[in-house]
């Protein structure tokens, strides 16, 4: 089966098989968000919750 290259560029997999994933509200509008929010938004989250 062939692979979607848009959803490959999106995510980023672990060695272990883990599918890693940006949190979204980070592109704009930063000023009246918290340093907290935008701190804690860089970070990648799992795709998946277990």
């Amino acid at each position: 089966m062939k692979e979607r290259d848009s959803f490959l560029e999106r995510v980023k997999i672990t060695k272990k098989g883990k599918i890693l994933r940006r949190i979204s509200g980070l592109s704009h509008f930063l000023a009246k968000k918290s340093s907290k929010l935008i701190r804690k938004k860089r970070k990648l989250k799992p795709l998946i919750k277990k």
